[in-house]
């Protein structure tokens, strides 16, 4: 989603929210960090990236992605992201209001759903969203149709695991 991000970026969109991007270590390897996308500040939170998260993040870190995701309505933005619905957003809790707010402003929003969070993601919604296979040609098609023909629902989600897009952006130490 973070090349995705970057390159609907490109193309003059106004994208905005917390996706999940590796971040290269100096040896070699790499770990799954947050990362802002208005600011590229990253935030090496695992407990954010597990699709059964019960949102174990501090409440700092909870306040930081509360205030991200929420300054997203009234700052204004043509394409909301944000890196996967978790436990914790089916139960009410993490972003759930923030993405709320987002939905119900018009901002067309787009996040990844673990089919075991697939049955709660459709009670959140009210079964009003887009689903998209898990490809960046699927992504692009979509924000394309809506940019073009307004599509009756902004709302989409892309089916985990999503390894191509998952990898698609390396930031660097």
């Amino acid at each position: 989603m973070a090349g995705f991000a970057l390159s609907m970026r490109d193309r003059g969109l106004r994208v905005r929210g917390l996706i999940s991007a590796s971040l290269g270590m100096g040896d070699g390897g790499s770990r799954q960090v947050l990362m802002n996308i208005d600011t590229g500040k990253t935030f090496d939170t695992a407990a954010w990236c597990h699709p059964l998260s019960v949102f174990t993040a501090s409440d700092d870190q909870n306040e930081q992605a509360s205030g991200i995701m929420g300054s997203i309505v009234p700052s204004g933005a043509d394409l909301a992201l944000f890196h996967q619905f978790t436990d914790a957003e089916a139960r009410g809790r993490g972003v759930a209001s923030e993405i709320r707010s987002i939905v119900d402003s018009g901002i067309p929003f787009l996040t990844t759903v673990h089919r075991h969070q697939y049955a709660a993601w459709q009670a959140f919604t009210n079964r009003d969203f887009v689903l998209l296979p898990p490809s960046l040609h699927a992504m692009y098609s979509w924000i394309d149709t809506m940019r073009n023909e307004q599509m009756s629902s902004s709302l989409s989600c892309l089916e985990k695991p999503v390894p191509e897009v998952a990898q698609a952006l390396q930031l660097s130490t």
